[in-house]
């Protein structure tokens, strides 16, 4: 078996530390105020744990003067592109550690004009640390990806840091909910989330692997300093929109017997997961790619529950994904590489469900 060449190892530790509060003020009986505040420290540490006196037989770097092993010549190039003294003047991998901090306060309020409506808005600030990719994530992208063609890379133009920023978000929530009559419950609600530096993953395929965080802000990209091309796509893992709907029976059988039922249906509009989306880009294959394809489209999944429930027991017969809707959970597209890794979502289940009280 031949070992690995390309190389990331590193350790990674974080300290959590939190205080929060929370209040609540009835204002008047038909509104409701409350107020919550959180803050955050998050320190986080890494030590990188590849050896810097050992070289790869194969992989090389030609763009660096390193070029690729042969069958009588190795490479003899670094394990880890960050121990090249061309992305790294020192040759030396060294600790890292950041500490980062947030306030996030929320607010909420509730308007009940009558019985059986009710009025609600909220905002509030999350957080998310920042934190450290494995350390010569930059320089294996710098290697492998941004040389010119000529040199053996594809001029991707990629910025990709060995570090990311915390992520910040601004989230809006209004809606209205009630009964409209006996046995009919809805629900309305609209949000709008403003993010800033999101988190998103990253994965490139070339002679050596690497993953990576990189900064950008949605709904629609306004900035992407990894990408730059793709400002104004959607942000990725963002549906287009969603739509639930379900009901529920409680139907007496006898005086200590009930017939119970629910079912839930979930409408899940496009879905793109990637910020590359219909853009051309290159590939290591040497023609350009365009992952227009890769948006998962919409789909509906119901779910259905049947059972009978006495005092301190019940039997329920359930179906999930009741009419086998064959759908993508998760795909990860890797656009250099000129195609996707997809993860399909389960398919129907059928079982039976027994409580007994006791």
């Amino acid at each position: 078996a031949t070992r690995t060449e390309g190389l990331v190892d590193d350790n990674f530790k974080t300290d959590v530390y939190a205080v929060f509060g929370s209040t609540e003020y009835r204002a008047t009986d038909q509104l409701t105020i409350g107020a919550a505040l959180r803050y955050d420290i998050e320190a986080r540490r890494t030590s990188n744990n590849v050896p810097v006196d050992q070289r790869a037989r194969w992989i090389g770097s030609p763009a660096t003067g390193f070029p690729i092993g042969t069958v009588d010549t190795p490479s003899n190039y670094y394990l880890n592109p960050g121990l090249d003294p061309a992305f790294n003047p020192s040759g030396v991998l060294a600790p890292r550690s950041k500490t980062y901090k947030q306030l996030q306060p929320k607010i909420t309020a509730s308007y009940k004009p009558d019985q059986n409506t009710t009025l609600f808005a909220s905002w509030g600030i999350g957080f998310k640390a920042g934190g450290f990719n494995n350390a010569g994530t930059a320089a294996i992208v710098d290697s492998n990806f941004n040389p010119p063609v000529e040199e053996g890379g594809l001029d991707a133009g990629l910025l990709v840091a060995d570090d990311y920023r915390k992520e910040v978000v601004n989230a809006y929530e209004l809606g209205i909910k009630g009964r409209a009559f006996p046995g009919l419950t809805y629900e309305l609600t609209g949000f709008y989330t403003d993010v800033k530096d999101m988190q998103f993953f990253e994965f490139f395929v070339a002679a050596s692997d690497c993953c990576g965080l990189f900064p950008m802000s949605t709904n629609k990209i306004k900035k992407n300093s990894s990408r730059p091309y793709t400002v104004g796509n959607k942000s990725p893992y963002t549906p287009d929109f969603t739509l639930n709907l379900g009901a529920n029976a409680n139907q007496p059988i006898t005086d200590s017997l009930r017939l119970t039922a629910r079912v839930d249906a979930r409408i899940t509009g496009p879905t793109p997961f990637h910020t590359v989306q219909n853009n051309d880009v290159p590939t290591i294959f040497g023609i350009p790619a365009n992952l227009n394809n890769s948006e998962r489209k919409t789909f509906t999944t119901v779910n259905l529950r049947v059972g009978v429930e006495a005092d301190n027991w019940s039997l329920t017969a359930f179906a999930t994904n009741l009419f086998n809707v064959r759908v993508l959970n998760d795909n990860v597209p890797a656009p250099e590489f000129g195609g996707v890794f997809v993860s399909p979502g389960a398919l129907r289940r059928i079982g039976v469900e027994g409580v007994f009280k006791f």
